[in-house]
């Protein structure tokens, strides 16, 4: 099992406090002013910067010796094997990425107040891998004996969200620029691409556990 956390995305176009599958924002910005009231349609194509991301993990780590594929005959096994261990964390911690965001919005305009319905896809390419870090004393002993290679990372970070925005603008329809406040509510939905890797030593004499 794995959890994500994550902080928030920052921008001045479209900023997104992320609770656990809901969001809320709220954003003032400027805004090129409408040439009239009425239906509107709005397209979105930038660049979308993603925060550091960590990514944790955990497993009920049997030691090898109770491995049945490695050990079938359960020789040296004494009853360590009987119950199940406790459950051992890590984690893997990456850095920010740059990613790409697409979408479109459709609402009205009274002039002064706007609503809208909006959809959003962010794409992140993280590509990247880094050591498992852990504080799991039975980990870090595996870590010092039989694990050689203990690393994970992630690809690719996507989204899908859905709000709905209510604009308010201050001053003219007649400028170029019109200053706004606004607030959304939303839903997303994420996934990743998320590998693990955990490679035994390939001396038998430093597997202990």
């Amino acid at each position: 099992m794995g959890r994500l956390s994550s902080a928030a995305q920052g921008g001045c176009m479209h900023p997104r406090f992320k609770v656990p599958m809901f969001a809320a924002a709220l954003l003032v910005c400027c805004n090129q002013a409408a040439a009239q009231t009425g239906p509107y349609i709005q397209m979105d194509l930038g660049l979308a910067v993603a925060p550091p991301l960590a990514v944790h993990g955990s497993n009920n780590d049997w030691g090898t010796k109770c491995d049945l594929l490695i050990n079938p005959l359960g020789v040296e096994v004494g009853n360590e094997c009987d119950t199940a261990p406790p459950r051992a964390a890590w984690l893997n911690e990456l850095g920010g990425a740059p990613g790409i965001r697409t979408g479109f919005a459709v609402g009205y305009d009274w002039g002064a107040v706007r609503l809208e319905a909006e959809y959003f896809h962010r794409l992140t390419p993280y590509n990247e891998r880094t050591d498992t870090g852990t504080e799991t004393a039975v980990i870090l002993a595996k870590r010092e004996q039989e694990i050689a290679v203990a690393e994970g990372g992630v690809d690719d970070l996507r989204s899908h969200n859905f709000f709905g925005n209510v604009y308010y603008d201050f001053g003219s329809a007649s400028t170029s620029w019109t200053p706004y406040v606004g607030a959304g509510v939303g839903l997303e939905r994420a996934s990743l691409d998320y590998f693990s890797l955990w490679k035994r030593n390939h001396d038998p004499e430093r597997i202990t556990t």
